[in-house]
């Protein structure tokens, strides 16, 4: 298989063609997986406030009841009930303060695991029948040297952090996480799985905190509300027990200190925390807010000459609410009536070669927040096999299915199917259940249309759906083990247009497990799901015909095409064992298979069926730190994939490394090798075609983050071992931060992409079908500027902007002849001369197979060129906690075209095209009753 699989994704409507949309997928690689960090230190120097409180040490009480469940010490604290109204600002002036337990001993995560942290930190924690407060007294030698970087809220900029993490369900594998800098940027997310990376930020609660600097270093003060947090309601007489952890991060050194150790070969995060005692006679309270909100914008486009469906100015207005609702102390039911996602960045232009559909990051906050109870996969990993999920929310609201028809000269086609409402009940119970219910209901879509001859019709483009989903999972064994299940159900009310398209029902079900063994070292996971989906027998020929299946492929005996069939059903499974910690060694392998009728994509999300697939690896992590390098690894993976039938897709293996320095700068490196295989979706449902052997190489270097100047270069080749197929990928990017509250990243890349047998198009002849591909050399240049001013951490303006430049020119067209045959060139038929002659003006071509002048087939010209600009602005204001005000401006440009890549000339065409701008204003007030 090719080190990069391309196919052309457009549709010809007479004229016309649809937004061009671009993904490349690497079959065989190692995947960028280390995310591009970008970003500064801004060390800007506050003033000092008149505040040197420095606390009186109090003895850490130990902890009732038992066992603290901290890591190898113990470690637990007392909270002190106050009956003192404590000023949640940054002070810690009150005397209950001074009474209260003391929690310090930091010592460090990193970069020196398990040795005193360098500076002294100390922890307080007291409460009252409404909330949660803690103390930080932060001390530095050099306090002048406290960097404090000015951002909006969750704004993850290198800087002086005070972290307050709080197990409350006590389950030793969730926990919330409150965080805040010395300036006031607070940050909060809800953490799964134990683990310390798992964090979902789209989790926002209701909560206050303040921080101040004096000269013994800085304090943190915050108070969490009760109402924020899960616990269960304590018996008579008993007292709640929380899981705690205190984290600093002291930006100067890059160090990480923790009050509750977190060894560098530690299996598990949240499991490590220690133990809060002594909050005697707390309920949970009960927990109804709602956020009402009003919407209203304004949209001006441009039209082409002569569309009657077109209104230059549309406006539109609208209001809806969002509702959290404590059912239980333990469940949560939050609820979504007409939301609205103008505020959120828009998706990066990409330019679809594949034939499979994209994976595309969900952004829209309403899914992102507390998601991860319903985030589970269908197996595999994905940095090889691609994404697979049970539940993709981005399934939902999602952009109509049916076109208009083919003669339709103009359209007024909805952009996004309107979700009506949504809803979401989840928690975790105290006997260690895990529960997550999900409904959502889209609306009926409509789009008009003018024919070429001027007639007018209307169609439906979407029906009336229903999206539900229920998740159970059951913890055994502290957490340690679980067994769980997951049931997707997907209902559409179709019409006579819409029924020989769409599936009118998709079902997918079955149960998952994990089991931690060894000390909690070791982890083997396993799950097993199937798949229903029923329509009428014009759909489910379609779902056989479609780029996850390819049921009509003429070389796949093992797999049957049939037109009378009203529903297809399916199997995916998966094994995967892994070593987690202990020790410096790592390891893990795992096989998954999906059956080729199996089909999720109508809630979930998955490119490819029919495949048997394995994987393993072995690397080690480097912990102690030298007198140059603070960590590194290196880890060797190796994968293979076959079809049911025994066709084996692609074999590879890279060796992937990673060093951190003791200047603050990462380098990462990745050699891979793929063995070639067969590319069974390169000609779209024709014969599989060999792929040759390949090879690859990708680094990355991140200079010191810590800088005003900062920056992050990244380059990926490839090449083939027969032909002329290439790829290279350049993408520098620079940070700047000239002060506290000033930052502006500019980050260009540019691609070349060479293949000598990148597929064209299959048209049909008396003969048959002709499978045609061509030597495809693709051009792309992109630039992404994201600039933010931050006034106060309430009040930020943010700009993104990316213009988009794409080019792909195809020569050597030629016919696939021998699919499978050894050699490249002897697997295609050049046009002899005379056999191919361009029409209509260079749009499309001819061949006549035997020159006798008639055409025995026709197809497009595949030539494309994309231009694309996507830009927006958002200024945000947080008036009151939980409270917002969005003003948002986007604009958008494209230009699609056949024509030869030239940077100069498609930037100057692009920024002359007319834009699209649109005024988005929203308003929304948060209550709590």
């Amino acid at each position: 298989m090719s080190y990069l699989s391309y196919c052309v994704g457009r549709r010809s409507r007479g004229t016309r063609l649809t937004r061009w949309r671009v993904v490349w997928s690497f079959p065989w690689s190692f995947p960028w997986s280390v995310s591009m960090a970008l970003g500064a230190v801004g060390a800007l120097p506050a003033h000092a406030r008149a505040q040197e409180v420095a606390l009186a040490p109090a003895a850490a009480a130990p902890a009732e009841g038992g066992d603290a469940g901290g890591a190898g010490r113990g470690q637990a604290l007392n909270a002190s009930r106050t009956r003192e109204r404590i000023a949640v600002d940054g002070r810690l002036d009150e005397v209950a303060w001074r009474a209260a337990p003391l929690a310090t001993g930091f010592v460090q995560q990193r970069p020196s695991p398990g040795r005193a942290a360098s500076e002294r930190s100390e922890a307080r924690v007291l409460y009252d029948g409404e909330a949660v407060y803690v103390a930080m007294r932060l001390y530095e030698a050099r306090p002048e040297s406290v960097t404090a970087t000015l951002g909006r809220r969750d704004y993850d900029a290198v800087s002086d952090w005070a972290h307050v993490l709080i197990d409350s369900y006590f389950d030793r594998r969730t926990a919330f996480r409150f965080a805040i800098n010395p300036l006031g940027v607070k940050q909060d997310a809800m953490l799964s799985g134990d683990t310390e990376w798992n964090e979902d930020r789209g989790w926002n609660a209701v909560w206050d905190a303040a921080a101040a600097r004096d000269s013994l270093g800085w304090t943190a003060e915050f108070r969490i509300p009760f109402t924020q947090l899960r616990f269960r309601a304590p018996a008579d007489g008993e007292a709640p027990r929380w899981g705690i952890q205190f984290i600093r991060d002291v930006a100067r050194r890059n160090e990480r200190a923790v009050w509750a150790p977190v060894p560098p070969d530690a299996n598990g995060f949240v499991s490590l925390f220690g133990e809060l005692a002594g909050l005697r006679g707390i309920t949970p309270p009960r927990r109804l807010e709602v956020v009402p909100y009003a919407v209203g914008s304004l949209t001006r486009a441009p039209a082409e000459a002569g569309d009657p469906l077109h209104r230059r100015s549309d406006p539109f207005g609208a209001l809806g609410a969002d509702v959290q609702y404590g059912v239980t102390s333990n469940l949560t039911l939050t609820a979504t009536l007409h939301p609205d996602f103008g505020q959120v960045e828009a998706d990066p232009s990409l330019v679809n070669l594949t034939g499979a559909e994209a994976f595309v990051a969900e952004q829209r906050p309403f899914f992102v927040e507390g998601g991860d109870i319903f985030r589970t996969p269908l197996g595999g990993s994905p940095w090889i096999f691609g994404e697979q999920h049970v539940f993709y929310s981005r399934r939902i609201g999602r952009a109509p299915q049916v076109l208009v028809p083919d003669d339709a000269r103009f359209d007024d086609t909805p952009p996004a199917t309107t979700l009506l409402g949504a809803a979401k009940l989840s928690g975790k119970t105290p006997g260690g259940w895990s529960l997550g219910l999900f409904d959502a209901v889209t609306g009926r879509e409509r789009a008009s249309f003018v024919n070429e001859d001027g007639a007018r019709g209307a169609m439906t483009v979407e029906p009336l759906t229903n999206y539900a989903m229920a998740r159970a999972v059951r913890d055994f064994r502290g957490g340690a083990s679980a067994l769980g299940g997951a049931f997707t159900a997907t209902t559409r009310r179709l019409d006579e247009g819409t029924a020989p398209l769409l599936r009118d029902g998709a079902y997918v079900g079955g149960a998952d497990a994990r089991h931690r063994l060894g000390g909690n070292d070791y982890q083997i996971d396993a799950a097993v799901r199937g798949s229903y989906v029923t329509g009428s027998a014009a759909a489910i020929a379609r779902t056989q015909r479609n780029a996850v299946h390819r049921f009509q492929r003429p070389d796949a005996p093992h797999i049957a095409y049939d037109t009378t069939r009203t529903s297809l059903s399916g199997l995916s499974a998966f094994v995967r064992a892994q070593k987690l910690g202990g020790g410096a060694w790592r390891w893990g392998a795992g096989a998954a298979t999906l059956t080729p009728g199996f089909e999720a994509n109508d809630l979930g999300f998955h490119q490819s069926a029919d495949a048997v697939s394995g994987s393993g690896w072995v690397g080690y992590e480097g912990f102690t730190p030298s007198r140059r390098v603070r960590s590194w690894a290196l880890y060797h993976n190796a994968w293979s994939q076959w079809t049911y039938g025994g066709e084996r897709r692609f074999t590879g293996g890279n060796l992937w490394g990673r060093v951190h320095l003791q200047n603050n700068w990462q380098v990462y490196g990745e050699l891979r090798g793929s063995a070639g295989g067969l590319n069974t979706q390169m000609l779209r449902g024709g014969p599989a075609l060999a792929a040759p052997r390949g090879a690859g190489a990708w680094a990355q270097v991140i200079s010191d983050r810590r800088r005003m100047v900062s920056a992050d270069v990244q380059v990926d080749v490839a090449h083939e071992a027969e032909g002329s197929g290439s790829w290279l990928w350049i993408s520098p990017a620079v940070t700047v931060r000239p002060s506290g509250g000033v930052e502006l990243t500019l980050g260009p890349w540019m691609s070349r992409f060479v293949s000598p047998w990148q597929f064209v198009d299959k048209p049909s002849a008396d003969d048959g079908t002709h499978y045609l591909v061509g030597e495809l050399r693709q051009t792309t240049a992109a630039l992404t500027l994201r600039a933010s001013y931050t006034f106060t951490p309430d009040l930020t303006v943010q700009l993104y902007a990316q213009p988009f430049l794409s080019g792909g020119a195809y020569r050597g067209l030629k016919e696939v002849t021998a699919p499978r045959a050894r050699r490249l060139a002897d697997r295609f038929r050049p046009f002899a001369p005379g056999e191919l002659r361009a029409v209509d003006g260079g749009d499309g071509y001819e061949v006549d197979r035997d020159r006798d002048g008639s055409a025995d087939y026709a197809f497009e010209n595949p030539d494309f060129s994309v231009r694309e600009f996507q830009s927006n602005a958002v200024v945000r204001w947080e008036y009151r906690p939980g409270s917002t005000l969005f003003l948002v401006w986007t604009q958008g440009r494209d230009v699609d075209e056949r024509r030869p890549f030239e940077l100069r000339r498609d930037a100057r065409q692009l920024f002359g095209a007319a834009p699209t701008n649109t005024l988005l204003v929203k308003f929304s007030y948060w209550l709590r009753m």
